[in-house]
Formats: C-alpha cells, sequence, structure tokens
C-alpha cells in the first residue's frame, strides 16, 4: 500500500512540474541581464593550470527581472555548477511582462 502511495505522489508529483513548466513561456531571443553577476571561479590549487569550462543554466525570469528556479542542463566540470547556479539567482533582466524561461551558457575562464 505505501508502494502505491508513494507511485502516485510521484505522478502527481511530475503533472504539476510540467504544467508549471507549461505555463511559462520562452523569454524572447536574445534577451540580455541588465545586471550580470560575474561567477566566483572555484579554485583548487590556483595558477594557470586550472580548467577553463562552462555551465548550461535554464531558468525563469520573473516580471520585475529577478530570476528563480535556476537548474543545470549541461556543464563542462561539476565543481562550476554551484558558482553558475548562484550567479544566475543575483543577476537581473529587463522586466517582462508575463514570466519567461531562458537558457544561458555562463562561462568560466583563467586569466
Amino acid at each position: 500500500m505505501n508502494r502505491t502511495l508513494v507511485v502516485i505522489l510521484a505522478v502527481w508529483a511530475s503533472i504539476l512540474m510540467l504544467h508549471a513548466q507549461a505555463t511559462e513561456a520562452n523569454c524572447p531571443i536574445g534577451i540580455e541581464p541588465i545586471e550580470r553577476v560575474t561567477p566566483h571561479y572555484p579554485t583548487t590549487s590556483g595558477g594557470k593550470n586550472e580548467p577553463e569550462g562552462w555551465v548550461v543554466v535554464e531558468f525563469t525570469i520573473l516580471t520585475d527581472g529577478r530570476t528563480k528556479t535556476p537548474r543545470v542542463i549541461e556543464s563542462s566540470l561539476a565543481r562550476f555548477e554551484l558558482s553558475a547556479l548562484r550567479a544566475i539567482l543575483k543577476s537581473r533582466y529587463p522586466e517582462q511582462s508575463t514570466p519567461c524561461v531562458h537558457r544561458e551558457r555562463v562561462l568560466f575562464t583563467v586569466e
């Protein structure tokens, strides 16, 4: 009986998640942040031998330009993911008439 309840709850949660995603349209192509936060490079030993990489993050832009619910879609190295999510949450975008979903590639480079 408990297993049946877990399966029902999992299906219900999936349906709610799909409905929530379906109600938010994609953002306009080429939308750029009005305030881009540079992600913190997660160093381990320092120096020029640190790898460069990227993280693709999908998130919702709210009507006031704030971001919410960022999630990693893909990354070159897992160690960049948390820093990319934090940077996206702190960034601001132009105001939107309705919330929209956007994807952005966050780059990590060594200078």
